[in-house]
């Protein structure tokens, strides 16, 4: 097989935490032309900071080989973003195929030539990425159970290009945290909806949660939500939807008696005890939804993942993510608005 290969690989940290991703690249060597590590930096350097990928300041970059591999590290002056990172490796790109990972995911035997494989098989010129999130204690499997879902989801990492549909596809959004990719798949699903290969023919990625810290995915939740692409403006729009019925329910229900029933008990409207019926109502609601229903659709409770006793922590969990996603949509609101009072 003479087809070839660039990986894309943003990093931030140091280079010893992609070790285990590299190793398991190593049966694929033969394929991969240049691994394109992105490297950026956590520290503000006095260059002048810029958000265009084509114009970074790269204050250094260093190639080496390691277990067979052409690596090529560019080490940015600045924090990039993720789509920013990407963009700039796919500029020092030039093979017939870019794949991308993160430096967390780690890819099964062969990935690489199974998917080159298939694309080939089946006259394709994109393959998604599948990613399956996985847990090495207690607590980040309830945290997955109350977020991503233990089910492949269709990602970035994992995907392979061929240049053809990168060229057509266009870049990653540069200056945005997160919904980069969903911004990216939507195309790729506008252009290719019809000629993808599924996610179910190839293998998954695994990615292995690297923190059990709950405050750590409540500040994560709300900094990607604050400063994402408006693709996630859709879920953020559909909990103040539902935050703005519940506060109308509750205050329906404090006046029922009072507005329909004049406060006569032999009154046909009188209900008793309203105001606490219809919060016991919301909150089961949301127990049986957010701490069952969904985790359950996600695959929460099959096979040997989470059972019942889980579900308070599960509920725990799921709460404290949802207040920081409407946290995040207050912060977005106000954002919009003095944004708007200061150019009037």
């Amino acid at each position: 097989m003479e087809t070839k290969v660039d990986l894309i690989i943003p990093l931030k940290g140091n280079l010893i935490s992609l070790r285990g991703l590299l190793a398991a690249l190593e049966v694929d060597c033969k394929l991969i032309r240049k691994v394109i590590v992105v490297h950026s930096s956590r520290v503000q350097s006095s260059v002048e900071q810029n958000l265009e990928s084509d114009k970074l300041s790269i204050i250094r970059s260093r190639s080496f080989v390691y277990r067979g591999l052409d690596v090529a590290v560019y080490k940015s002056a600045q924090a990039l973003m993720p789509g920013q990172a990407r963009n700039f490796g796919i500029s020092k790109s030039n093979a017939q195929y870019v794949a991308f990972l993160d430096q967390n995911t780690i890819p099964c035997m062969h990935w690489i030539r199974n998917s080159i494989r298939l694309m080939q098989a089946h006259d394709r010129m994109v393959l998604c990425g599948s990613t399956r999130y996985s847990y090495t204690a207690y607590i980040q499997k309830v945290i997955i159970a109350s977020s991503y879902g233990f089910l492949p989801l269709t990602t970035i990492p994992g995907s392979v290009l061929d240049r053809r549909a990168l060229i057509r596809l266009g870049y990653f959004l540069p200056n945005v945290r997160a919904a980069e990719d969903i911004a990216f798949l939507s195309r790729v699903y506008d252009f290719y909806g019809t000629q993808l290969i599924h996610r179910s023919h190839g293998r998954t990625l695994t990615y292995t949660l690297q923190s059990s810290s709950i405050s750590y995915y409540v500040y994560k939740w709300f900094r990607n939500y604050k400063s994402s692409a408006p693709y996630t403006l859709l879920s953020l729009q559909q909990i103040a939807l539902l935050l703005s019925l519940m506060v109308s329910l509750l205050l329906m229900a404090y006046s029922w008696n009072s507005l329909l029933a004049g406060w006569a008990m032999d009154s046909p409207l009188y209900i008793p005890f309203v105001s606490r019926i219809t919060f016991a109502l919301i909150v089961t609601f949301y127990i049986v939804g957010r701490g069952f229903l969904i985790p359950f659709k996600k695959g929460a409770y099959r096979g040997h993942c989470c059972n019942i006793l889980d579900l308070p922590l599960i509920l725990a969990i799921s709460f404290l993510l949802d207040l920081s996603k409407s946290a995040a949509l207050i912060y977005r609101l106000v954002g919009i608005h003095g944004l708007r009072a200061g150019k009037s």
